[in-house]
């Protein structure tokens, strides 16, 4: 979160549903990742599913304790996709689920979940947040690797590329606050989202090279550009940018090139 939308977040009310799903589910309501837990109060469930009646967002409960409940905010046919690919379909098999139809995976989730006023975490459920295989089987000990970073989830491989990716979850969460805060309706996250950042592959031709996850196009209104130029990000960090003037084939101008601080 930056400072600005933290400052932001301070001037909220903490318990509006808004705000509370701008917080926890910024990154698919953003169309960036296939879910996040939404952990909200109870008297906010009718709410909640009047205001996805007609959007691409589904909801299921998780669990529920006291007067709160925990939800998997999801975007079904991403999940879907997601569960069947072939990492996460082995791993979901090698801990027991013997289908990938989305249903039967619920079903057995649910029974897995529960107990005692805590909510287990089991390690499916990373997987059904989008969580990559390779970090699960790293979360789980399998294969001893190292954690090479903590974000949004521990990061076991593709440290660099993951980081990136985190970076864009932050943009999502910053973009969400500030629509909540102007009381724009959150739900249109996604294409106010890639209005201004469009995930890009190799669109550096080599001059500013990174892994797809990383580099970003912004696109900026052509009196202000140019016609047929564009500014292209390239994350460094949590907090800073290189950015560079180019063609739409990601031909950079080299003397366009330069470093910011978000």
């Amino acid at each position: 979160m930056s400072q600005q939308a933290f400052w932001l977040f301070l001037k909220m009310d903490k318990r509006n549903l808004f705000v509370q799903m701008a917080l926890q589910c910024a990154p698919v309501l953003a169309g960036i990742k296939v879910s996040n837990l939404l952990i909200i109060e109870e008297r906010y469930w009718k709410e909640l599913c009047f205001l996805l009646r007609n959007s691409e967002m589904c909801a299921r409960k998780l669990y529920c304790c006291r007067d709160k409940i925990t939800l998997l905010l999801y975007r079904r046919e991403e999940l879907e996709q997601w569960v069947k690919t072939l990492q996460v379909e082995a791993l979901l098999k090698e801990i027991g689920y013997d289908s990938v139809e989305l249903h039967r995976i619920f079903r057995k989730l649910e029974q897995r979940i529960g107990g005692n006023g805590e909510m287990p975490f089991p390690h499916e459920l990373g997987l059904l947040l989008g969580y990559p295989a390779e970090d699960v089987r790293g979360f789980m000990g399998i294969g001893y690797k190292k954690c090479l970073y903590t974000g949004y989830w521990k990061v076991y491989e593709k440290a660099e590329e993951k980081i990136a990716l985190f970076s864009e979850y932050d943009r999502a969460m910053d973009l969400a606050l500030s629509m909540a805060y102007e009381r724009q309706n959150i739900l249109k996250l996604k294409e106010v989202f890639e209005v201004n950042y469009t995930s890009i592959p190799e669109a550096t031709n080599g001059k500013l090279p990174e892994s797809d996850a990383s580099v970003l196009r912004k696109r900026l209104m052509l009196d202000k550009c140019g016609e047929g130029l564009y500014v292209y990000i390239k994350l460094k960090g949590r907090d800073t940018i290189e950015y560079a003037l180019g063609d739409e084939n990601g031909n950079i101008e080299d003397d366009t090139v330069k470093n910011a601080k978000l």
